[in-house]
């Protein structure tokens, strides 16, 4: 459990060193933490995106068509496991959140934001398993899943804001998230 946050960070710091010299060494050993990360735990895929995210941080022009080959193989790996992942869920009923209704999923998906933020800030009631909501007699949704939407909005809203404001504001922002 623990080297999952260890194998992402160590290709995160492999990544910011290899990023302006472009050494090889460093790119493989980014590589190899990533594969290692993603064979801890499906999630570890979002570090693809990341890579995005730190060229974006550290003014690298990751438009150009040389950034964009270096990021292939973490594409492809991360493609990959995500499709390892999707079905591995899928057998566990994971994927469940389909059966609601397009409406009942954006409350449940703000509510999910919601609480991801105060459990950073206050961690309480913190559990390894979430299960999905239970619904009352009639199939509605309590009122406090409802209620989230307009937070998730907000911090929606304020990350597009930071866009344009701050870069360094906009990645923590992202990479929070």
């Amino acid at each position: 459990m623990y080297f999952i946050p260890v194998f992402y960070l160590l290709s995160l710091y492999c990544y910011i060193r290899f990023a302006p010299k472009r050494t090889l060494k460093w790119y493989i050993l980014c590589l190899l933490f990533f594969l290692l990360s993603c064979l801890a735990k499906g999630q570890a895929v979002t570090l693809a995106l990341s890579l995005f995210l730190i060229d974006f941080f550290t003014g690298r022009k990751w438009t150009e068509l040389k950034i964009l080959i270096e990021k292939v193989p973490f594409l492809l790996l991360a493609l990959i496991f995500g499709i390892v992942a999707f079905h591995a869920q899928k057998g566990a009923d994971a994927t469940i959140m389909a059966n609601f209704p397009i409406q009942q999923r954006v409350a449940f998906a703000s509510y999910g934001l919601v609480m991801y933020i105060l459990k950073h800030i206050f961690p309480f009631a913190l559990s390894v398993y979430y299960p999905y909501p239970i619904l009352g007699d009639v199939g509605e949704v309590s009122i406090m899943y409802w209620l989230c939407i307009i937070p998730a909005i907000t911090f929606i809203v304020l990350v597009f804001l930071s866009w344009k404001r701050s870069k360094r504001f906009f990645s923590v922002l992202v990479f929070f998230c």
